[in-house]
């Protein structure tokens, strides 16, 4: 349908466009109008509105591109979420934001998302399946342009695709355990991740032979690694998701880094990206690399109580997270000292030369006593 729409509408916009100098006759007389009885110089025809049409044509097939590729995304979306249900509702109490309501919230043309919660070690889940915006490739091609041209004005992201990505908020265990961060990442996605994930500056990065030379582990201990690793089923089940993953992050620290003391929150929790790389040929009856990736989650969850260290160990951990808060307190009085030192410099120049001058004289007798009364 709609390439026989795109065919149709390139066929007239190429015909409009073909005017040999042939066609650019000078008008005859009887097509004149005698000016005297009308304003009218000569008959109107279609051809003397070719720009207007041509734009029409282009917006109407953007018209019917949009539509039909944002359809075509909710049809993945729903094809997608379905071939997940049935491990969703079997480990989840409630799938959805609620009763009576659709488990699959359409955010935008190219975001989907659900909400999960009601299990044992699992606080809940947020999962999105953010898609190519194949609906709007104009828009697209202009912030990809701006971006070569420019550089990225914004802060770094992962490029626009087809993926599947998951948070996971750890619940409450039976027995407590310190938190860590460890991490597999796909090197094409570690610079980025590397620059705009504040959790993984505490990590270091380091290859394993359990792993495919497209992945590196990032992790803040080795110890924490080769308990993670060691889980049972942990390689196993994640093997067949390993083609597309992303990253999978094990953390307690905030992604964005926090701007003061009140936005870092510590929240124990698993963070999953993958690629999906069927979306025309994708068959909703199964989906075993989106299944594993999760059941990879839910084992991890499962298995917290594992994670006991060595008292060095732990000190270490504790101590990388005192220091990240006072960096955090540091930074943020930094901030608010260098704004008060603009704010006041600019109520000084606004004043007037003899209000400035009685402020300077202020100022300088204000140091003097605080000098003699330390002296």
């Amino acid at each position: 349908m709609v390439r026989k729409v795109l065919m149709s509408v390139l066929a007239f916009i190429s015909g409009a466009l073909a005017t040999d100098e042939s066609s650019e006759e000078s008008h005859t007389t009887e097509e004149f109008i005698d000016t005297e009885n009308s304003g009218m110089l000569r008959k109107v025809h279609w051809q003397d509105f070719k720009i207007e049409l041509i734009v029409l044509s282009v917006f109407a097939l953007y018209v019917v591109s949009f539509i039909t590729k944002k359809r075509k995304n909710a049809d993945f979306a729903s094809r997608w979420y379905n071939s997940l249900q049935t491990l969703l509702r079997n480990q989840f109490s409630q799938y959805g934001p609620g009763r009576n309501m659709s488990p699959v919230i359409d955010v935008s043309p190219t975001e989907y998302s659900s909400y999960l919660t009601g299990r044992v070690n699992v606080k809940n889940v947020y999962t999105t399946l953010q898609l190519f915006p194949r609906q709007d490739l104009f828009t697209y091609g202009i912030n990809q342009l701006v971006e070569i041209f420019m550089g990225n004005v914004m802060s770094p992201v992962l490029p626009a695709a087809d993926r599947f990505q998951l948070i996971l908020n750890l619940g409450n265990h039976a027995k407590p355990w310190q938190p860590f961060v460890f991490a597999i990442v796909r090197k094409d996605c570690m610079r980025i991740l590397r620059e705009t994930r504040f959790d993984l500056s505490f990590t270091r990065i380091s290859s394993h032979p359990l792993l495919p030379e497209t992945h590196v582990l990032m992790s803040e201990n080795l110890e924490c690694t080769e308990r993670v690793l060691n889980l049972p089923q942990f390689l196993p089940s994640l093997q067949s998701s390993m083609k597309n993953l992303e990253y999978l992050i094990v953390t307690d620290q905030p992604a964005a880094a926090p701007a003061n003391e009140k936005e870092y929150m510590e929240q124990p929790r698993i963070d999953a990206s993958m690629r999906v790389d069927n979306v025309g040929t994708f068959n909703e009856l199964e989906n075993p690399q989106a299944n594993d990736l999760l059941n990879t989650l839910l084992l991890i969850a499962d298995n917290t109580s594992k994670f006991q260290w060595r008292p060095e160990i732990t000190k270490k951990l504790t101590s990388s997270r005192k220091l990240a808060l006072e960096e955090v307190v540091h930074a943020s009085a930094a901030a608010k000292a260098a704004k008060s030192k603009k704010s006041t410099a600019s109520d000084v120049s606004n004043l007037s030369e003899s209000e400035q001058k009685k402020r300077v004289d202020k100022e300088r007798q204000r140091k003097i006593k605080k000098r003699s009364k330390r002296a």
